[in-house]
């Protein structure tokens, strides 16, 4: 397969993207201050920094809804906080093989090295995401109560399904 073909490139940039919002979403769920409201600015369905109607992402509403008590917030916080430094190290260590890639023209004796070497990084890049995000899951569940634990469960199974991608 063609290392530039569209198709890989989409892949990249959605495994970009997903680690960039996905991340996000967490991070958000962590504050301290209750959301604002719809309409205003950095609120849903509003302002400049606003995001439309799901700002941070679905897990950021459902922990919302759970009654964490500071203690909880602030582990959570914690959790999320470790997650989205060691994504950002990762992140910017993928940033310069991809510069490499880019940077080495296709006719370069190099070139199906660096070919490689993004192909492997993008790889395990995704699926250190994986891991890393299954584990700050189960770090966030350890801290719930049972009964956070059910609620949480019963709102997710109740999430809509993804749209389709687009043909």
């Amino acid at each position: 397969m063609n290392p530039t073909h569209p198709n890989r490139r989409l892949l990249l940039r959605g495994l970009l993207s997903s680690l960039l919002l996905f991340g996000g979403s967490f991070a958000a769920c962590a504050q301290d201050e209750a959301p604002p409201p719809i309409g205003a600015p950095g609120g849903p369905n509003g302002g400049p920094h606003g995001h439309g109607p799901h700002e941070g992402g679905p897990m950021l509403h459902l922990l919302r809804q759970l009654d964490l008590s500071d203690s909880q917030r602030d582990t959570i916080k914690g959790y999320v906080k470790s997650f989205h430094e060691q994504g950002r190290a990762r992140f910017e260590a993928m940033r310069s093989v991809h510069r490499a890639f880019q940077t080495t023209p296709p006719d370069s004796p190099s070139y199906a090295a660096a070919v490689s070497q993004m192909a492997d990084a993008a790889a395990n890049m995704a699926r250190d995401h994986v891991q890393r995000e299954a584990a700050l899951r189960q770090q966030i569940y350890a801290v719930l109560t049972d009964a956070q634990k059910s609620k949480l469960n019963s709102l997710i199974a109740a999430l809509p399904e993804p749209p389709a991608p687009p043909k």
